[in-house]
């Protein structure tokens, strides 16, 4: 059953807050040498694309400024072509990327909790 547009947006927060706790003490020669860490932070990147993927496509267009194809993308990547994957462009997507995506879903959380706040509860 799929997870509804809520869990979703909770799921990207918990993940996006997650990596940068993770994250915060290390630059990027100590994040590569941190097993655990990259491999989390991965494990975490690869939650964040999955849940994006099923954000409805209105949502994600009121956000142009975020590259919601990439996210989608990056998902594949570490699924697929892991051994590819470079520590750097991990780290610049943490350091990048994590600021403005969270901004984004909060926005997402926010229009849609005020689209929702006028309705009346169902009984």
């Amino acid at each position: 059953m799929p997870r509804s547009v809520d869990h979703l947006v909770k799921d990207i927060l918990t993940e996006i807050a997650f990596v940068k706790r993770v994250t915060k003490q290390h630059t990027l020669k100590s994040y590569a040498a941190d097993d655990l860490t990259s491999r989390a932070v991965e494990h975490a990147l690869l939650t964040i694309s999955e849940a994006v993927r099923g954000l409805p496509d209105d949502e994600l267009r009121k956000q142009p400024e975020i590259s919601w194809v990439a996210i989608k993308a990056m998902g594949n990547i570490i699924r697929h072509e892991y051994h590819k994957i470079a520590d750097e462009v991990i780290w610049d997507t943490v350091q990048q990327n994590l600021g403005p995506l969270e901004r984004a879903i909060k926005q997402i959380r926010a229009s849609r909790r005020r689209n929702t706040s006028g309705r009346r509860p169902r009984s």
